[in-house]
């Protein structure tokens, strides 16, 4: 039990350790996309602040033109009354059509990098709570499962027997189904005679990654002690 509790564990850790390397990369990249764009764009902000400036003329150029004639013109207008000059023209057109893709493209992958880091840090406190909840109800189905099958003995007023296995537990009628985070220490049969109680002080052991639990049961009665320990195998 030992051997296998420690290859479980030397599992787990490299499980860890692959986590820990995914989101040191995912840390880099979110580093890069919020930085090295900037270091990039310094050239482009002195560019895109005079092209700013040049939209600002050409367009009070605009309203001074329609101002004098009456007409709202175009930009080639402006050029012709000699308003603005062609690289004005030039510069004021390719500004408006400027397109902001990249600017896009780069907040989608800052989400998406963002999400992922979310998901890789969530996902081990999730599995966990999903782990102890289900471990949880099968305790707690396991021992409704004893009662019944000591009610069924004393209805019927027959023995009653359960199974117990890696794999499920059952009297025959009713199973429930072992999780693979919970370990059997061994096979068990328990023998309930036609009032329900047993002759047996088998004690009833399962280990899961966290503690070990044990159900020693009484002669006769029928009734049980549940036990609690912190599993060795555990830090």
């Amino acid at each position: 039990m030992k051997n296998i509790w420690k290859k479980l564990r030397k599992k787990s850790v490299e499980a860890f350790t692959l986590v820990e390397m995914l989101i040191v990369l995912l840390i880099i990249g979110v580093l890069m996309l919020l930085f090295v764009p900037n270091l990039s764009k310094q050239k482009e902000v002195v560019h895109e602040k005079g092209d700013a400036a040049v939209v600002k003329v050409v367009e009070s150029q605009m309203e001074l033109y329609e101002v004098k004639t009456g007409k709202q013109p175009t930009v080639n207008d402006l050029v012709k009354a000699e308003y603005i000059s062609k690289d004005q023209a030039q510069t004021y057109n390719a500004a408006k059509n400027k397109a902001f893709c990249a600017f896009t493209l780069i907040e989608s992958l800052l989400t998406l990098a963002i999400s992922c880091f979310m998901v890789i840090m969530l996902s081990g406190s999730v599995n966990h709570i999903f782990q102890s909840v289900d471990e949880t109800l099968f305790f707690l189905s396991f021992e409704n499962l004893y009662r019944d099958t000591q009610k069924l003995a004393s209805i019927k007023q027959e023995s009653q027997t359960l199974q117990i296995s890696q794999d499920a537990i059952s009297n025959g009628i009713t199973s429930v189904k072992v999780p693979k985070t919970v370990l059997v220490d061994k096979k068990y049969q328990l023998v309930f005679d036609k009032s329900g109680g047993n002759s047996s002080l088998t004690k009833i052991q399962f280990h899961t990654e966290n503690q070990a639990i044990d159900y020693q049961l009484y002669i006769g009665s029928g009734n049980y002690k549940k036990t609690e320990t912190k599993s060795l195998h555990t830090p």
